[in-house]
This record gives structure tokens, sequence and C-alpha cells, in this order.
């Protein structure tokens, strides 16, 4: 009996250890990032920090990399990233370390936390952020579909793309993953130019006026988690590089080593070429048109030959024209010096070796050319400025002008 008694007494406090350890195990906090989809969420499920490179498809520790070369893309501060997890939409994350990282760390901007929306069936982070992008799940496609807008305008880089034109998505299988591989959503098309100027844009535009090459788009990953774009009905057919910046970008005069530019651009097949427009500091023109399918395809980089710029459209601020064979040396005299046969002011008249023609240049946009300016001169062909409206009567009386281009 008394051996039973001691028995009972250890089974009970074992009974007792038993219950105590069971209870701290239950009170033992789980990993957010096992949290049901089906659940409620709040931004506060968020992880504060995200961690970034490329894709193990492609090759580690960079912010991405560009081509069959390799070309590698490293962070920059300031750098930012639209975040989607769970039911939360579009939290802002940033990168706030030194320029020119491999690897690293978002830090979450609690600024812009995100909103409340439908619950995703996985995480999705597209860079780069902005606040009217979204992401919608479609239950008969079972898909999660990005829309997002490539921009209409890039800023130049030396060598590269511009901060924030190429646009990437990051997409894993499951949410709750604090880990981002970035694939490229763009293709990427380099202009090379060289020539004795200073550009201040470039425009590419699609010839047949359909192809879409900018604006809005939606965004689907594939099977390999790689992203496809649509682009809208209502996306652009132009885009333009602004290189204004720090007085333009001086070109390169050597044809052997151009000056290139970049565009990223959505994996699109432009019909019937590109028309390519290029404008100098001081408005001169230059225009380039192909006449075959240009077919971007994602993460491949396609360079055009190396083009001159030579003007063929003058600003807006001035006329150029060119003399008959036995006309006087030197530039034309206007008949009537006393009047100005023009709404704009003459600053400069000059020849033009560049462009093999006379220049005459105004204080401002020309508007307005006045009957009989150029009445009984030698003026054999004349091409006048964008934004010209009035051609007077009786202009080129008396003169053997044979060709006059109007922009």
């Amino acid at each position: 009996m008394k051996g039973d008694l001691v028995m009972k007494k250890i089974f009970a406090i074992l009974a007792v250890f038993a219950f105590i350890w069971g209870c701290e195990k239950f009170d033992r906090d789980e990993p957010v990032n096992k949290v049901s989809p089906d659940e409620e969420f709040s931004d506060s499920i968020l992880p504060e920090i995200l961690y970034a490179s490329i894709s193990n498809e492609e090759k580690p520790h960079t912010r991405t990399i560009v081509g069959d070369d390799g070309k590698k893309v490293l962070w920059q501060t300031g750098d930012a990233i639209s975040y989607f997890a769970y039911d939360i939409h579009n939290a802002k994350y940033v990168y706030k370390g030194e320029g020119g990282e491999s690897n690293v760390e978002l830090s979450k901007d609690n600024d812009k936390p995100g909103t409340t929306g439908t619950t995703l069936s996985r995480f999705l982070a597209v860079y780069p952020y902005n606040e009217n992008t979204k992401v919608l799940y479609d239950d008969k496609a079972e898909v999660d579909i990005i829309n997002l807008t490539y921009p209409t305008t890039q800023t130049y880089a030396a060598d590269s793309f511009g901060k924030d034109a190429n646009i990437m998505v990051a997409a894993e299988k499951d949410n709750g993953d604090d880990k981002l591989y970035f694939r490229n959503a763009c293709g990427y098309l380099v202009i090379k130019l060289y020539g004795n100027t200073t550009v201040k844009n470039i425009t590419l535009s699609a010839v047949d006026g359909v192809s879409k090459i900018a604006g809005k788009a939606t965004i689907v990953t594939d099977e390999n988690k790689i992203p496809v774009a649509t682009m809208s009905d209502d996306a652009s057919t132009s885009v333009t590089l602004d290189c204004s910046n720090n007085g333009g970008v001086v070109l390169s005069t050597d044809q052997n080593n151009p000056t290139e530019f970049w565009f990223a651009l959505p994996p699109v097949n432009i019909k019937g070429g590109i028309k390519i427009v290029v404008t100098d500091m001081s408005g001169n023109i230059y225009t380039k048109q192909t006449t075959k399918d240009v077919n971007i395809t994602r993460n491949n980089i396609q360079p055009m030959a190396a083009l001159q710029f030579v003007s063929n459209i003058p600003a807006s601020n001035k006329i150029w024209y060119t003399k008959v064979a036995d006309a006087p040396i030197g530039m034309i005299t206007f008949g009537n010096e006393q009047t100005n046969p023009f709404d704009a002011t003459i600053i400069d008249h000059y020849y033009d070796s560049s462009v093999g023609k006379y220049v005459i240049a105004f204080d401002r946009p020309l508007k307005t050319i006045k009957a009989k300016a150029f009445y009984s001169t030698a003026i054999k062909t004349i091409e006048l400025p964008d934004g010209l409206e009035t051609i007077e009567e009786g202009a080129f009386g008396y003169t053997q002008i044979r060709t006059i281009t109007i922009p």
C-alpha cells in the first residue's frame, strides 16, 4: 500500500510538469510569415526589412542583370519598390544605403504603409515604386494581375537606362517571403549617335502609329515567374528620352565610339519600323526612320548602327536657304533693308558649313514670313522651321526658287 501511494505521488508530479511544459509550448509565438492567406491581416504583418537581389535564374548579387553579356545594374540610394503581400497592397520599401551595392536591405516606409485590398495568391514586388501601381486577383484565371505604367518619358544615364525606367517584377509561390528575386519586364533599344552637337532629347515612335511602346499595361507572371506584359489599347506609341540635365549630352565625334542612348521598352513587336527624332540644345532636329519591324524581347539588348547627327530640320527660330549657282558671293540682301520682312527680329545671318546652308536666326520662334520677304532675290531652296503659321502673298515673287520644305 505504501509503495502504491508513492507511485501515485510520482505520477501526479509528472502530470503537473507535463501540463506546465505543454502550456509554455502553446504560448510561444509562431512565425508571422506562416499565416494562412485566408485570415485577416494588417500591415503589421509586413516585415520591416526586405532582402533584394536578382533572380536565381540569372546571376546573383546585383539589382539586375541585363542581356546575354551580363551587364550589371546596381542599387542606388533612394531606389524604392511597391510590395504586395496577403491583403496589403502597394507598401513602399526604400533602399537607404550607399549607391552601387548589390544584395541590399529595403526598409519599410511607414509614411506609405500600403492599403487593404483583396487577398492575393502570392507576394509580388514591382520596381520602381509608383503609388498608382495596382494588383488584382482574377478568380477565373486564378492569377494576380499587375496594373502599371511604362514611363512615356525616361531620363538619360550614361551607358545604361535612366533611374526608374526599367520595370522589374518579383513573384514567389506563397505569401510571407522576405526575399525578393527580381526579373526584368523590359527589353532595351540602344540608339548610337555621333556628331558635333549637344543632344537635348530623343523621341522614339512607332511608324505604324499603332504599336504601343509606353504607357498603361498589365503584367502577369508565368509558371517560371517570368513577367509577361500586355499593353493597353490607350497606351502610347512614342517615348521620349530627356537628356537636358546638366546642359544636355555632348555627342562623341568618333563614329567608332558613338554615344549610347538607352530606351527601356515593353517586350513588343514594333510593326513597320521606328522613327527617331533627335533635338539638340539649339533646337535643330535630326530624324531617321527605319522600315523593318523592331522586335523588343525581354531582357535583351538591341543596339542600332551608329547614326551621325546632321540636322535636317532647322530650329524654330531659324531659316535655312541655298542660293542659285550664279548668285553673288555672300548672304542674300533683302530688297528693302528698312522693313523687317518677318514677325521676329533677325539676330544673325551666316553660312553654316555643318549643314551646307545659309542661316537666318531670329530672336524668337518664327510665325510669319511677310509679303515680298524674298522678293527678287537669288534664293533657290528654303527650309522653314516647325511652328511657322503664315507665308504672305508674293513672299517668293520674282525668284528662281525650286524647293520649299515645311516640317
